[in-house]
């Protein structure tokens, strides 16, 4: 039967009387203030470290997968975002093109501009993909390297 702490007071307190308090303690010390068996043994801790070795392994391959679903997804974006913009250049040269004739070198001046900011506006939008990617690998790593 296991022993309540009610229990445990009234044999230190009976001690106290028979000998001194130091020595009731001595008595006292090696009686866990639980059940014996909810102790935990070298067995229950190893198959603990064990059980956490399976998680962090399943953990590390589910992050590994969802860092190459996330490199996939941003290059398929990177890809797509490319092709528009590519798309809309050469839209603006074919609709100034057409304009040239009617206004002559200020619609050529206009159409450089316009190419120059669209080759601007690619190189910001790259260079954000890729920051975002380096962010996102990053914060996976440290995520991986917490486990």
């Amino acid at each position: 039967m296991p022993t309540d702490e009610n229990t445990r007071l009234r044999i230190r307190q009976y001690l106290i009387e028979l000998m001194d308090e130091d020595a009731a303690d001595a008595m006292m010390e090696p009686m866990p203030p639980i059940p014996w068996t909810e102790l935990a043994t070298k067995d229950d801790i190893s198959d603990l470290r064990g059980d956490m070795a399976r998680i962090e392994t399943g953990l590390r391959r589910d992050m590994a997968g969802l860092e190459s679903n996330l490199r996939t997804e941003i290059t398929a974006l990177e890809s797509n975002l490319r092709t528009e913009i590519s798309g809309l250049a050469t839209n603006v040269h074919t609709e100034l093109g057409g304009l040239e004739t009617g206004f002559g070198h200020e619609m050529v001046g206009l159409e450089g501009r316009l190419s120059k900011q669209i080759a601007e506006s690619t190189r910001m939008v790259v260079l954000s993909m890729m920051f975002l990617m380096v962010g996102v690998i990053g914060a996976i790593a440290a995520f991986v390297n917490l486990g």
